[in-house]
């Protein structure tokens, strides 16, 4: 990682890929079985709190300090729509292929499910009274 405190770390499904999301805001891509960095590091914003891989490995969830999340193509490195915001720090949050959507958690409590389309609507906002800092899909990827 560019930084010294990381976070969040997650596996990308069927490749030797891990990603580590930073302090200093940077998502790193290592190769596990060489030690080194796989390609460009992503710019987020401010400390990356969340990194999570859909089942498939196609899409990368990063969200953070700076209330934003986003879904990254992990080949290009490119963002895949549009910037999911909160108004708090982005901690828990899953990618529901299967579903068609994104679930993402902050520190105020909100939960909140948006369209995996590139539009990225907001679909709706469940509450929670403490923050949330871990949010995931059932086994079948339809059921929060």
């Amino acid at each position: 990682p560019q930084g010294n405190r990381v976070p969040d770390l997650a596996f990308r499904p069927r490749q030797p890929i891990l990603v580590a999301g930073d302090y200093d805001g940077w998502v790193s891509f290592w190769d596990v079985r060489t030690g080194k960095l796989d390609g460009n590091s992503v710019r987020h914003g401010r400390d990356v709190r969340l990194v999570s891989f859909s089942e498939d490995g196609k899409h990368l969830l990063v969200g953070g300090e700076d209330g934003v999340a986003r879904i990254i193509d992990p080949d290009t490195r490119s963002t895949i729509g549009q910037r999911l915001i909160h108004f708090r720090e982005v901690h828990g949050g899953a990618v529901g292929a299967e579903a068609g959507c994104i679930i993402t958690g902050d520190y105020n409590g909100d939960v909140r499910i948006w369209s995996l389309a590139p539009q990225g609507e907001e679909d709706r906002v469940l509450r929670h009274p403490g923050s949330v800092n871990v949010a995931s899909f059932d086994t079948t990827g339809r059921h929060v």
